[in-house]
């Protein structure tokens, strides 16, 4: 079959079509990246303005660290030094320094962490933006294999003038191929990189709300530290006679209050392991009593045997444990046990005293009301008391740091630490 001129030059216009078509489609793919790649720069840019942000906040973090740690120096120093009250000042005020620049310290961090969300955040702008361009290449690669393909493979042979053409035409072919795979692969790689940073974003928003809660902690023992100062100073008139002499009052009001708890946990268990039935009770109860918190579990303000315990060195150490807890908050029984001693103080030292066994007994100190009464019973979760604390209310007692339940495990009339009790 010949086929005629007009027919042969409307069979060779096809290539040119192709190649004008081809030519137009690259032209768009470029000029798109080119767009693309300007707002790419923009976005890189903020993103290196946070980052160096993000490094000077860092800076000033370690330096502010470095200050703490003289703080902390000095309070070490003067804490092994002679009990006196210019050496005691000394202490609260360094402690009142240091807190402070915690304080500062967890403020820029929140600052840090919050730039760091907006450095991610434009990074996932960054990969939505390569995501939309990747699609559109793909989508035009695919529009040019298919254009390609729809010469059938003997109009290829007889139309093109030489092998070397027909052998472009192969190459182009599979180079489209390989440049549409390379197009989904970074779509895929694009797309994994964009869930790593909405992880990472819940992690810092995480991080946020935990330095948050501990800055609240921090303020809380600022304006803790402030009253104890305030207090010393009111109360010796910065005085060091009238501080000795407090000392001695304080230290006093201590062991005679040991004394009387020691004395009315040894009646109190002598008396009932002399009643059939409360005897029985005591015995079945066992030694290896785990314990419920007595209030809801906040923060540990103070430890047992707490280094930093303000007043180690005027009393001796913290005989338990100090549980965050607001004014009036709900004391809950953290096993059966009897009540042995309900000690209305009324602005003094005010606590109840529990004994559980024939070993364990538990104590509450700043309580501000009383739901028991002596020589009753209660059982696991009864509500005892409500929790004080706040200096100059019922039960506070003197210097009392704020508003806080202080909770004591006793072993056979010793303090131990809660810890190894509570569930």
């Amino acid at each position: 079959m010949k086929l005629t001129n007009q027919e042969k030059i409307n069979l060779f216009r096809i290539p040119l079509f192709v190649f004008c078509c081809l030519l137009v489609c690259f032209l768009l793919i470029f000029q798109r990246s080119i767009i693309r790649a300007g707002e790419s720069n923009d976005t890189q840019i903020l993103i290196n303005q946070i980052n160096d942000q993000v490094n000077e906040q860092k800076i000033k973090i370690d330096k502010l660290k470095e200050q703490s740690a003289i703080y902390q120096k000095t309070i070490d120093q003067k804490q092994k030094a002679s009990l006196n009250l210019k050496n005691q000042l000394s202490v609260i005020e360094n402690k009142i320094g240091k807190i402070g620049t915690e304080i500062n310290i967890k403020t820029i961090e929140i600052k840090r962490i919050n730039a760091e969300i907006e450095q991610t955040q434009l990074q996932i702008s960054q990969q939505n933006a390569g995501i939309s361009q990747t699609k559109q290449k793909v989508a035009e690669f695919i529009r040019l294999i298919y254009f390609s393909e729809q010469r059938p493979l003997w109009q290829i042979i007889l139309l093109e003038p030489s092998f070397s053409n027909f052998y472009n035409q192969l190459v182009y072919s599979e180079i489209l191929q390989e440049e549409l795979q390379s197009s989904i692969n970074t779509f895929q790689l694009t797309k994994q990189k964009l869930e790593e940073y909405h992880h990472l974003i819940q992690d810092k928003k995480e991080q946020i709300e935990q330095v948050n809660q501990n800055l609240k902690y921090e303020q809380y023992d600022y304006q803790k530290y402030q009253t104890i100062k305030k207090d010393l100073l009111t109360t010796t008139r910065n005085d060091e006679w009238k501080f000795q002499s407090l000392l001695a009052e304080l230290k006093k009001e201590e062991q005679e209050r040991e004394a009387e708890i020691r004395s009315l946990e040894r009646k109190a268990k002598l008396r009932l392991m002399s009643a059939d039935e409360s005897g029985e009770w005591l015995q079945n109860s066992g030694k290896n009593i785990v314990l419920s918190w007595p209030v809801p579990l906040r923060k540990i303000t103070c430890y047992f045997h707490d280094p930093d315990y303000p007043f180690k060195k005027w009393i001796g150490e913290h005989s338990g444990l100090d549980l965050r807890a607001s004014q009036g908050v709900q004391i809950r029984a953290p096993a059966s046990g009897y009540v042995v001693r309900v000690k209305d103080a009324g602005m003094g030292y005010s606590y109840i005293l529990l004994i559980h066994n024939d070993s364990i007994s538990t104590l509450y100190g700043h309580v501000s009301k009383f739901f028991v009464e002596q020589d009753t019973y209660v059982k696991r979760g009864d509500v005892i008391g409500l929790t004080g604390g706040i200096p100059g209310t019922p039960g506070a007692g003197r210097f009392c740091t704020g508003p806080h339940l202080h909770f004591e495990v006793r072993l056979n009339g010793l303090p131990v630490n809660p810890l190894n009790y509570l569930l």
